[in-house]
């Protein structure tokens, strides 16, 4: 090789080197927003404190007495994941009339007890009051502070306990409830199984805005809802029912086989939110009247149904005329409390309290938001740690900011009892982690090996890099060839 062309491809080779390479470098690099990783483990091991004020009123006893009172509450409650703030006063002795109204529902997370002393044939009784957070514990007779106390501090064990929210266990443990969502779909159907034998009739439109809308406006803020109906003709359980004295049954323990045949024919949603299945099934005439029993002999109410937990419901309904309309107020019922049950509402004292029920289930759904928001951007970015060649848009970036912003405002909000705006801001951080870790983008890529990256640049490079290489070092060898002649 003669001088200029060994000068030449050694020109060649270190414009394939110093400009090739890094524009191929930078041209084919995976771009890779930065996620706020530290934040999201600070956050996983923060610990979520709620605040909550305890006022004491009592026309018995004196403030010294009720301090003592107070002091018991602070200091012996069961859940450290409280901050009680309990202050304590002296009220006048008619005030027990007029103290479910006196307190306004705040914007702080504020329970009220008021203790007074009445003629029981019991020691004491405790009324929880249906418009506000309070409590009124009458006493049979005085007792001392230290007892008082705790009675006292038994019925605020029992707010906190009942809810769930401060357990360390998720409460989708309990009772198995519907995961997080950021709304729900309810679907209701009738399923007639041969509309020649039965052909009944419903009016669920009015039993839906009559009784089932009120009692979601009460929860809303588990929505948004979305409410639907149809009805199924010839639809086969495909299970025969036992015969018994005077009816045919479904025994309890082969009710979930019931489920998969009615489901086939259910309309199917293209929806990202859980929905909730209640059916009325209408037997045929071969088979009528169908209960649910325990067993052979067992009594039957006066409507057989039953729930799947993360379903639905199912009722049975029993025709006595070919064409009848199916009275769909006692349905609805039924269905709205298997709907409490499906989604957590639970009824935590014996007069179904609505007001301490919806206070208890913000509060839980708010923990339970942040702990699922939190696992799963822990989980993405752990994700995108080990796969390297996983796009990161600025997108996701921005959802994942979103969500850990929202869920540092909704501790923040939860440690001064602001319970509203913390649910508010943890509904907001589960819709934004959930949104970030199913995005399109990621998952295009999730499951793309890197030995198909050298199967495709191998064939590329291999027959361009040999023959500038070889010609470099030819170039070199003759390039010192040449100034040793010199020499």
């Amino acid at each position: 090789m003669d001088y200029p062309q060994a000068f030449v491809s050694i020109v060649v080779f270190c414009i394939y080197i110093f400009v090739g390479v890094p524009v191929w470098w930078n041209t084919t690099k995976v771009y890779r927003a930065s996620l706020p990783n530290e934040k999201i483990n600070v956050l996983q091991n923060a610990s979520i404190k709620l605040h909550i004020r305890l006022n004491i009123q009592s026309s018995v006893y004196e403030e010294s007495e009720l301090k003592e009172v107070a002091a018991i509450v602070s200091a012996e409650s069961i859940n450290d994941q409280v901050i009680w703030s309990v202050n304590v006063a002296i009220a006048q002795t008619n005030a027990r009339e007029k103290y479910c109204e006196q307190y306004e529902n705040s914007s702080e997370l504020t329970y009220n007890i008021f203790i007074d002393q009445d003629h029981l044939n019991k020691k004491f009784i405790k009324i929880y009051c249906q418009t506000t957070l309070s409590v009124i514990i009458s006493l049979s007779e005085k007792i001392s502070s230290s007892n008082l106390g705790q009675i006292v501090r038994e019925t605020i064990d029992d707010l906190t306990r009942n809810s769930y929210f401060l357990s360390n266990k998720s409460s989708l443990s309990y009772n198995n409830p519907m995961p997080p969502s950021s709304g729900y779909h309810i679907t209701f159907t009738l399923a007639v199984s041969n509309p020649g034998d039965f052909l009944p009739f419903w009016d669920i439109e009015v039993s839906i805005n009559n009784y089932l809308k009120p009692m979601l406006q009460k929860f809303n803020f588990l929505g948004p809802f979305k409410v639907s109906s149809q009805i199924l003709y010839y639809v086969d359980l495909g299970v025969n029912p036992f015969v018994g004295n005077d009816s045919f049954y479904f025994r309890e323990s082969k009710l979930p086989q019931l489920i998969n045949p009615i489901e086939s024919r259910l309309a199917s949603y293209v929806n990202t939110d859980p929905i909730l299945n209640f059916v009325i099934y209408v037997p045929p005439k071969k088979y009528s009247p169908l209960h649910i029993r325990k067993s052979k002999n067992s009594k039957v109410g006066k409507i057989s149904s039953f729930y799947s937990p993360r379903w639905g419901g199912i009722a049975i309904y029993n025709p006595t005329k070919v064409n009848e309309q199916i009275i769909t107020r006692d349905y609805m019922g039924v269905f709205i409390e298997q709907f409490k049950l499906l989604v957590g509402i639970k009824s935590y004292f014996t007069d179904n309290n609505e007001i301490f029920s919806r206070v208890n289930l913000l509060i839980e759904k708010t923990f339970e938001n942040i702990r699922t928001c939190l696992s799963t951007i822990s989980s993405l970015s752990k994700l995108l740690d080990k796969i390297a060649n996983i796009v990161i848009k600025d997108e996701i970036k921005e959802l994942v900011d979103v969500a850990v912003l929202n869920v540092e405002r909704s501790i923040s909000f939860l440690r001064v009892g602001d319970i509203e705006n913390a649910h508010l801001t943890s509904k907001e951080a589960f819709r934004c982690s959930e949104k970030a870790f199913y995005d399109s983008s990621l998952l295009a890529l999730l499951y793309f090996p890197d030995d198909q990256k050298y199967a495709i640049y191998v064939p590329l490079f291999l027959p361009i890099s040999l023959p500038v290489i070889m010609s470099f070092f030819r170039a070199v060898k003759s390039f010192f060839k040449y100034q040793k002649k010199d020499v």
